[in-house]
């Protein structure tokens, strides 16, 4: 058998060809030798089955850092918002606890000032609200500024 192309250039132009990057003319002639010439096709068919193992490998990969990535951030997401409630109920329950510990200090709570307390319960929960909102919008601020400077570490 004769070849137009000897078997070396072949070999050497097979990755390309395996890859779609040569022109037609390349092509054309890569093709008829490998119809030709059965060493050199069964070197490309090793090639190819190489090529699609590690896309394979790859493909694999970059979905398991997907996975990874994606739990990271359902790991951030939830624990941003535990944190969120439980900063809420901890500045909610801050008025109670300054009342408490003022009637505490002062060794009970006066009929007077539980006149005023049952009187005015709802300004109670309203600074109970308040509270909690404030402390729960400095907590996001907080983290937003702990994770951007992680962030900006990272890179």
């Amino acid at each position: 058998m004769k070849y137009e192309i000897p078997c070396a250039v072949i070999r050497d132009v097979a990755p390309l060809y395996a890859e779609g990057l040569v022109c037609g003319e390349t092509k054309e002639l890569v093709k008829g030798h490998l119809e030709e010439c059965e060493s050199c096709r069964e070197q490309y068919e090793a090639l190819t089955r190489e090529l699609a193992e590690k896309e394979e490998t790859g493909n694999k990969q970059a979905e398991a850092e997907i996975d990874y990535m994606k739990r990271i951030r359902r790991y951030e997401r939830s624990s941003l918002f535990l944190g969120a409630a439980a900063s809420f109920l901890a500045g909610a329950f801050l008025p109670l606890v300054l009342i408490g510990i003022s009637v505490f200090l002062k060794g009970g709570i006066e009929d007077y000032q539980l006149a005023r307390l049952q009187a005015a319960w709802h300004i109670l929960f309203l600074k109970m609200f308040l509270w909690g909102l404030a402390v729960c919008g400095i907590y996001f601020i907080v983290n937003r500024f702990f994770l951007f400077r992680a962030a900006c570490k990272r890179r």
